[in-house]
């Protein structure tokens, strides 16, 4: 009996039916949730700046352009007269990977004084350790299209990172013209 009851019967054919055909509107979406969305985004983005921002760390860096001279190539057994096609990128490939290696940054390391050491050295005993933090430090690319090669020294504390980039990069060039002046 309570079946038939009208009024029953249409509650059920609008539960069965759904809503009739009213489209989706993004706008009233929009205004009806953005009060919620900009709440909960807003504290979301509070919590996570509150809890990020203590673990930034200070980061310094210092770095040069070391200009190679594209007229002085060296050749192979430094007895042909032309080069060969390519071998200047070869040359300056070779020439940014020889900057970082461990003869390099221990001859760096025993021309700086006590004082211009950077904090990344200074707990180091050994010269062999000390030249490998410095290698995990240092990044030594060449730039495209160039005769350049790019060197950056980063750390924590900007004490000591200038003076030893230049004297690795004033090393390097001693090097370099040491070993020219042997092949000519």
């Amino acid at each position: 009996m309570l079946l038939n009851h009208p009024e029953l019967v249409t509650n059920m054919q609008v539960l069965q039916e759904g809503k009739r055909n009213k489209p989706f509107s993004i706008i009233e979406f929009i205004f009806r949730r953005a009060p919620l969305i900009i709440l909960i985004g807003g504290t979301l983005t509070i919590i996570a700046l509150i809890l990020l921002i203590p673990f930034k760390k200070t980061s310094y860096e210092s770095s040069g352009l070391l200009l190679l001279d594209p007229t002085k190539q060296v050749t192979v057994a430094g007895q042909q007269q032309e080069a060969f096609p390519g071998m200047m990128r070869d040359y300056i490939r070779t020439t940014a990977l020889r900057i970082n290696t461990k003869d390099m940054l221990m001859q760096t390391i025993r021309k700086l004084k006590e004082d211009e050491l950077p904090e990344i050295l200074e707990n180091n005993t050994n010269i062999i350790d000390s030249a490998f933090q410095l290698s995990k430090n240092i990044t030594v690319k060449e730039l495209p299209y160039t005769n350049l090669i790019s060197i950056t020294l980063q750390s924590n504390s900007s004490k000591g990172i200038a003076e030893t980039l230049n004297v690795l990069m004033r090393e390097f060039v001693a090097k370099n013209q040491n070993e020219r002046r042997r092949l000519v």
